[in-house]
């Protein structure tokens, strides 16, 4: 879903997320009824995918849980299809964010996609992820445009964001720490180390990051909350083992490895003190993998 959906419309994808069953059964929305809405669906679709904190009320997420009633999944064949169930579903009007209607779950999105604040909150999540975690109005600027004229069009925000004189090496380069994942596989990449799928998902749980498991709602933590005393060592660790399985790294270190190293690493910046210090520790018969351990762990090399 969010592969044929994420470079289109938002509202597109918003309303295809809200029916989806992994996300009916992940926030109980099989079981909002008529009578008995679940509000979980409607809490947290503003406060943490379109509106954020402080842009809706309390009625607001009541009412759009009676929005959000009536979908159910089918247990049968083909498994997970999603039905909307008449008599589930709450047949009178409600007033959200301002507006009254017989809103259903569409409708719902609809509005959500439609408010301001969600062109906003959206634009700065997408500036943050691609490039620094600071975005001033300016910044934001021409995406807004660009969600303004084609009615929040994923894809022509991004490319408003790409052209924009706010993404510049400068600005976008090692602004963020790598999350285990993005550590993870562009380390085995830029090292030629083969896993297998379970290898590599053992890794991310020593990491506390496995995919699709999230810990909540919200997802898990960004940039240096990556970053503690046990995780540097967990990294340090881990380094030590795939460099071992690398078919790159045996022998000395010399100044051409270096420089190939710090290439395939994505370019590290390596002072003329810092190449002495690492030509030092990599000079025994081991040193390349010594050498690699620790620009794996070192600040430059977990930023990106």
């Amino acid at each position: 879903l969010l592969r044929e959906k994420g470079a289109g419309k938002f509202v597109d994808l918003l309303m295809a997320v809200s029916k989806d069953p992994a996300m009916l059964i992940w926030l109980d929305g099989q079981s909002s009824i008529k009578g008995h809405p679940n509000e979980n669906w409607s809490r947290e679709v503003m406060e943490l995918f379109t509106l954020g904190i402080g842009n809706y009320t309390e009625t607001d997420v009541r009412e759009g849980a009676r929005a959000s009633t009536g979908w159910t999944l089918q247990y049968g064949y083909p498994m997970g299809t999603v039905t909307l169930v008449p008599s589930r579903f709450d047949n009178t009007p409600k007033t959200i964010l301002g507006q009254t209607g017989n809103w259903g779950m569409d409708d719902f999105s609809r509005l959500l996609a439609a408010h301001p604040q969600t062109a906003q909150f959206v634009t700065r999540k997408l500036f943050v992820w691609f490039v620094a975690d600071d975005p001033t109005d300016a910044d934001i600027a021409p995406m807004l445009a660009a969600w303004e004229r084609t009615s929040g069009d994923i894809r022509a925000v991004l490319r408003a964001m790409f052209l924009s004189d706010s993404f510049t090496v400068e600005r976008a380069t090692r602004a963020h720490i790598k999350n285990p994942i993005a550590w993870t596989v562009t380390t085995l990449r830029a090292l030629e180390v083969t896993m297998t799928g379970e290898q590599i998902f053992g890794y991310l749980q020593q990491q506390a990051m496995e995919p699709f498991r999230p810990p909540n709602v919200g997802g898990w933590t960004n940039g240096p909350g990556w970053i503690s005393p046990s995780n540097q060592v967990m990294r340090f660790n881990l380094a030590g083992q795939i460099v071992v399985k690398s078919p790159l790294l045996s022998g000395k270190a010399d100044d051409a490895f270096l420089t190939r190293l710090a290439d395939r690493l994505g370019g590290l910046p390596l002072s003329d003190g810092l190449r002495a210090q690492l030509l030092t520790l990599g000079n025994n018969p081991d040193g390349q993998r010594a050498v690699a351990q620790l620009l794996l762990t070192s600040p430059m090399y977990q930023a990106r």
